[in-house]
Protein backbone atom coordinates (compact mmCIF):
# COMPACT_ATOMS: atom_id res chain seq x y z
CA UNK A 1 0.00 0.00 0.00
CA UNK A 2 1.18 3.49 -0.68
CA UNK A 3 1.44 5.87 2.23
CA UNK A 4 2.75 3.27 4.68
CA UNK A 5 5.81 4.12 6.73
CA UNK A 6 7.66 2.87 9.78
CA UNK A 7 7.74 4.84 12.99
CA UNK A 8 8.54 4.39 16.66
CA UNK A 9 5.56 4.89 18.98
CA UNK A 10 6.30 6.80 22.16
CA UNK A 11 4.09 8.54 24.63
CA UNK A 12 2.51 8.44 28.04
CA UNK A 13 0.31 5.59 29.23
CA UNK A 14 -2.78 7.75 28.65
CA UNK A 15 -1.95 8.44 24.98
CA UNK A 16 -4.46 6.84 22.61
CA UNK A 17 -3.35 4.91 19.54
CA UNK A 18 -5.30 3.68 16.52
CA UNK A 19 -4.78 0.03 15.56
CA UNK A 20 -5.73 -1.65 12.31
CA UNK A 21 -5.44 -5.39 12.90
CA UNK A 22 -6.22 -7.12 9.61
CA UNK A 23 -8.92 -4.54 8.84
CA UNK A 24 -10.43 -4.61 12.34
CA UNK A 25 -10.07 -1.11 13.83
CA UNK A 26 -9.34 -0.55 17.54
CA UNK A 27 -8.67 2.53 19.64
CA UNK A 28 -6.84 2.08 22.96
CA UNK A 29 -4.16 3.54 25.18
CA UNK A 30 -0.46 2.84 25.25
CA UNK A 31 -0.98 1.97 28.92
CA UNK A 32 -3.31 -0.90 28.04
CA UNK A 33 -0.89 -2.24 25.43
CA UNK A 34 2.17 -1.98 27.70
CA UNK A 35 0.60 -2.97 31.03
CA UNK A 36 1.94 -6.55 30.88
CA UNK A 37 4.97 -8.22 29.36
CA UNK A 38 3.92 -9.35 25.88
CA UNK A 39 4.60 -8.61 22.23
CA UNK A 40 2.41 -5.50 22.27
CA UNK A 41 4.53 -4.01 25.07
CA UNK A 42 7.59 -4.41 22.85
CA UNK A 43 5.78 -2.77 19.93
CA UNK A 44 4.50 0.23 21.90
CA UNK A 45 7.28 0.92 24.39
CA UNK A 46 9.44 2.70 21.82
CA UNK A 47 11.80 -0.27 21.41
CA UNK A 48 10.79 -1.17 17.86
CA UNK A 49 9.37 0.37 14.73
CA UNK A 50 5.75 -0.16 13.73
CA UNK A 51 4.12 0.24 10.35
CA UNK A 52 1.54 3.02 9.99
CA UNK A 53 -0.66 4.14 7.13
CA UNK A 54 -1.19 7.68 5.84
CA UNK A 55 -4.01 8.27 8.35
CA UNK A 56 -1.91 7.26 11.37
CA UNK A 57 -3.41 3.80 11.90
CA UNK A 58 -0.82 1.35 13.20
CA UNK A 59 -0.94 -1.74 11.00
CA UNK A 60 -0.71 -5.24 12.48
CA UNK A 61 -0.71 -8.01 9.89
CA UNK A 62 -2.96 -10.48 11.72
CA UNK A 63 -6.58 -11.53 11.50
CA UNK A 64 -8.49 -9.06 13.65
CA UNK A 65 -11.34 -11.40 14.53
CA UNK A 66 -10.20 -12.02 18.12
CA UNK A 67 -8.07 -8.93 18.75
CA UNK A 68 -10.86 -7.25 20.70
CA UNK A 69 -10.90 -10.21 23.09
CA UNK A 70 -7.12 -9.99 23.50
CA UNK A 71 -7.42 -6.26 24.15
CA UNK A 72 -10.19 -6.74 26.71
CA UNK A 73 -8.09 -9.38 28.46
CA UNK A 74 -5.24 -6.88 28.74
CA UNK A 75 -7.65 -4.28 30.13
CA UNK A 76 -9.57 -6.47 32.57
CA UNK A 77 -7.50 -9.58 33.31
CA UNK A 78 -10.30 -11.93 32.25
CA UNK A 79 -12.63 -12.52 29.31
CA UNK A 80 -15.55 -14.74 28.39
CA UNK A 81 -14.46 -17.65 26.24
CA UNK A 82 -16.06 -18.42 22.90
CA UNK A 83 -18.64 -21.23 22.92
CA UNK A 84 -17.28 -23.11 19.93
CA UNK A 85 -14.11 -25.18 20.08
CA UNK A 86 -12.95 -23.72 16.77
CA UNK A 87 -13.23 -20.14 18.01
CA UNK A 88 -11.44 -21.12 21.21
CA UNK A 89 -8.59 -22.60 19.15
CA UNK A 90 -8.42 -19.42 17.05
CA UNK A 91 -8.23 -17.33 20.22
CA UNK A 92 -5.46 -19.60 21.53
CA UNK A 93 -3.41 -19.00 18.36
CA UNK A 94 -3.78 -15.24 18.75
CA UNK A 95 -2.90 -15.33 22.47
CA UNK A 96 0.27 -17.25 21.62
CA UNK A 97 1.17 -14.82 18.83
CA UNK A 98 0.83 -11.78 21.09
CA UNK A 99 2.54 -13.65 23.97
CA UNK A 100 -0.44 -13.00 26.20
CA UNK A 101 -0.32 -15.58 28.97
CA UNK A 102 -3.68 -16.89 30.15
CA UNK A 103 -4.73 -19.77 32.34
CA UNK A 104 -8.14 -21.24 33.11
CA UNK A 105 -10.14 -20.69 36.23
CA UNK A 106 -13.84 -20.79 36.83
CA UNK A 107 -15.39 -17.83 35.05
CA UNK A 108 -12.78 -17.53 32.31
CA UNK A 109 -9.07 -17.30 31.68
CA UNK A 110 -6.81 -15.21 33.91
CA UNK A 111 -3.36 -13.75 33.43
CA UNK A 112 -0.50 -16.16 34.08
CA UNK A 113 3.02 -16.12 32.80
CA UNK A 114 3.98 -18.85 30.36
CA UNK A 115 0.56 -20.41 29.76
CA UNK A 116 -1.83 -19.74 26.94
CA UNK A 117 -5.49 -20.41 27.44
Amino acid sequence: MSGEHKTVIQGTASKYVKLNVGGSLHYTTIGTLTKHDNMLRAMFSGRMEVLTDSEGWILIDRCGKHFGTILNFLRDGSVSLPDSRRELQELLVEAKYYLVGMSYRQGGPTRQSGKYL
